[in-house]
């Protein structure tokens, strides 16, 4: 191994006192380089905040809404079930062509409020189905109100008649307070 000569030495002896001292205000502080770390951090943290207020805020507003439209239903129903035709069978009777959904497709007997609850129709049994057009022809039992064949849309129920009356029993009219107000309720005593 080659030894450097001390000329070479000197050289860089000299380079190195040659290069400009930086006075103490142009050499960087460690209190200064903290301060600047610490105001990053404090930003950081602030907008770390503000973003998880923004999304718990959020959060627990779809909570809120979603828990209402649980507890209490909307007001007006949105009518979900497409009338297709109203045809007049040659028995006499009635038939009724609806889209087929997982309701409408259900044996049995259900009532069809149309006309945003103006009308109300009694639908009985299903006559044919057509899975591939998408359609259910079902027996109509009884009209109670309304127009049915001018109707394009209505909404599914399980009452099978649109008010007490109809029922041809004897009944009495009652209030009962719920919050908010009172609320109809029908009282059928028993045959006797």
């Amino acid at each position: 191994m080659r030894k450097p000569s001390s000329s070479a030495f000197k050289n860089s002896q000299i380079t190195a006192l040659a290069q400009p001292s930086l006075t103490d205000e142009q050499r960087p502080s460690a209190g200064k380089a903290a301060g600047e770390s610490l105001s990053y951090l404090a930003v950081g943290l602030l907008a770390g905040a503000g973003v998880s207020s923004l999304v718990a805020g959020t959060a627990a507003s779809l909570a809120a809404y979603f828990a209402r439209q649980v507890v209490m239903p909307a007001r007006f129903r949105v009518p979900d079930t497409e009338i297709l035709a109203v045809i007049d069978a040659a028995d006499g009777l009635q038939e009724i062509v609806l889209g087929a959904t997982e309701n409408t497709t259900v044996p049995g007997t259900y009532g069809l409020w149309f006309n945003a609850g103006e009308g109300f129709a009694q639908v009985g049994e299903i006559l044919e189905y057509e899975p591939g057009d998408g359609t259910v022809t079902r027996r109509l039992n009884k009209v109670y109100m309304g127009d049915l064949k001018q109707a394009v849309n209505g909404y599914w129920t399980g009452s099978l008649r649109p008010t007490p009356e109809d029922m041809g029993l004897d009944y009495e009219e009652h209030r009962v307070p719920v919050e908010g107000g009172d609320a109809p309720a029908w009282y059928f005593p028993a045959a006797e």
